[in-house]
This record gives C-alpha cells, structure tokens and sequence, in this order.
C-alpha cells in the first residue's frame, strides 16, 4: 500500500484559492500520476516532473473547509509498468487556465503494472485539499463513470442524517392517510393510492363529469345550479332519454323555442304579455283604412212620392200616419255612420 507525504499547496493553487476566497471559482479538471522524484520545493511545482496518466474525478465533496476528490487509477491503458512516485491536483479558475494546485510525493509508491487479461489493478484515490472559505467549489466529473465506491454511495444515496427537501437530497417518509387528509405536513410524500384516496373524498357529493347529461366530449359545459337558480349557456337543449323534444333559445332581446313537429322543426318566436298588449292595442283602434264602430244616426223623414237616394243614408222605417194618399206615405232614414281616429263619418256609397 503506497504512502503519501500529504498534499501540499503550489503558489498557483494558492492564488487560485486567493482568488475563490474573493467570489471567483475553483474547477478541478483532473489528477494526474507520475514516477518522477521532485528536487524543487513543492510550492514552486507548476508540473509532474514525470506525468504517465491522467486520472478523471469521478467525485467531488466539499464540508468544513476541506474539498474530497474521488478518482479511480486503473491500468486498462498503460503498457509500460511504473511506480506511483507523484501525484498532481489540477484546478482552474474563471480565466480558464488550468494550473498545478496541489502537489504529492509517495514515501513509499505502489506498481502499476501493465495491462493483462489477468493483471487488472485498480486503484482509487481520496485526496483531501484545502479550499477555506471559497464557495464556489466545482469539478469536471468523468461521465464514463459506471460504479462508485462504498462510501461515496453512502454519502449521496443514504444520507440518513439528512431530510429531503426541495433543493437537498435526503432521506424521508411516506405519508400515512390520516397526515394526507389533514394536508399540513411538508415534509413527507404521498403515494398514489393515499392521493386518490384524499381526493376522491374531497369529490364525495359531486357528479362526474363523465356522468354529466348527454356528455359527448371534455370541452361540454356543466349546468350549476342552487336552490333558486340553474345557470346554463344560452341555448338548452332537452331530450326524453334518447329523444329529442325540443330546444329553448334566448339572445338578450327575444326568447325562441323549436319542437320537431311544429313550423317544421324550426324556430318559433314566444309572444309575451308585452305583445298581446300591443295586438290588443291594434286590434282595439283604427289604424289607417280600418275602422273600429259603425252606428245609425241623423233620423230623416221624407214623402215617398218626393223621395230620392240619399247618400250615406239607410231606410229604416215606412209609415201610413199622414193619409191614405200616396203623399201620405212617409219613409223614414237614419244615416250609416263610421268611427275613425276617434271621430264620427257619414259612410259615402261604395
């Protein structure tokens, strides 16, 4: 088992901290491995002194200051074995220049021997590094990744000292039906069967849309109604079961009903009190050419013998009073008078 001295901070990563301390980021992009021997103070490494294979960050976890990277060194692609003498943290910031940020020398390295159908090594690293205060803390993950370790599973899948909410991941409970029902509770899931549950309780004493009359498609109206009033579109539509008996129609003005054995199944228009009062109205005067009262009046009494027509007037009597002569005989009239626009006419001949 290799041992390291411990990581220690270049001037580059330093400044990098400096500068993520002030808001900036800090990425790490990779680790790298080499089997070079460092003669330069650790601070001033800007490189491996002898780099052989770069190794992806397969985790990144900041608390406390502190930043832990996972990387899985394994040997599928090295075909000259080496000894695991260094050990390099790469990092960038917001100028995108990616630099040297930490530094490790192993007191005593492992062999990474070169790939064989039965010499496959895999090795994974944990390295701790100092990021203080900095915030702004990332990592470029490798997306090849297909497993992770143990504790790394632990600690984002498990998380038993943590409570989910809507930003962290953690652990939580299911609801039970009485916690649904009361709906105070923010900090535990439902199930589908509890949700039904509460809401086909809330819908007790409501009918289904599905059941609504004469229902043909998700877009038709719901009647509602109360003890005094039913509130509908303006035309209502009304059926005997399958049959159709007839429509009701009103457009702010007039109201219309149509039935299918009346005026041919078309719309007939509703008379109201209003109306009659009008025909009555009309009926009762005279109006233009027609006439409302027709009366006898101005009694005329004439000798038969001398008599002649008289226009407008109408014979009414024949009397013998006056003698047995023929100038005796007396005819008696009565003009035929008419009503109109309320004053009286002699009615002329035709």
């Amino acid at each position: 088992m290799a041992k390291f001295n411990g990581y220690v901070l270049t001037e580059k990563g330093r400044e990098l901290l400096a500068k993520g301390l002030a808001g900036d980021k800090i990425e790490f992009t990779k680790m790298q491995v080499g089997d070079g021997t460092s003669t330069t103070d650790a601070r001033n490494m800007t490189v491996l002194v002898s780099p052989k294979h770069d190794i992806l960050i397969s985790n990144i976890s900041v608390k406390g200051g502190r930043c832990s990277l996972n990387a899985v060194l394994d040997n599928k692609n090295i075909t000259v074995g080496f000894y695991v003498k260094e050990l390099g943290v790469f990092a960038k910031g917001n100028d995108n220049i990616e630099i040297l940020y930490a530094y490790n020398v192993s007191t005593n390295p492992d062999f990474i021997p070169p790939f064989t159908a039965n010499n496959i090594v895999e090795i994974e690293y944990v390295d701790i590094l100092i990021v203080d205060q900095a915030t702004n803390v990332t990592a470029v993950i490798d997306p090849s990744i297909t497993y992770v370790t143990k504790e790394v599973a632990d600690e984002t899948y498990l998380n038993k000292d943590k409570q989910a909410t809507e930003t962290v991941p953690g652990i939580t409970q299911i609801a039970t039906q009485a916690e649904t029902d009361t709906g105070t509770n923010d900090n535990k899931i439902l199930t589908p069967k509890k949700f039904l549950t509460k809401v086909l309780s809330l819908l007790t004493g409501y009918i289904p849309f599905s059941k609504g009359y004469k229902n043909q498609n998700s877009t038709d109206f719901v009647i509602r109604a109360n003890s005094a009033t039913v509130w509908t579109p303006h035309m209502l539509e009304m059926s005997n079961g399958d049959t159709y008996t007839g429509t009701f129609h009103t457009n702010g003005n007039r109201a219309y009903y149509k039935v299918p054995n009346r005026n041919n199944g078309n719309w007939n228009e509703i008379m109201d009190s209003s109306d009659f009062n009008n025909l009555n109205t009309t009926m009762n005067q005279i109006v233009g050419s027609y006439i409302r009262d027709m009366r006898l009046s101005n009694f005329v009494e004439n000798i038969i013998n001398s008599s002649s027509e008289r226009n407008g007037y109408i014979l009414t009597n024949v009397t013998r009073n006056h003698g047995g002569t023929l100038d005796n005989v007396r005819a008696q009239f009565r003009a035929l008078q008419m009503n109109r626009g309320g004053n009286w006419y002699n009615v002329p001949f035709a």
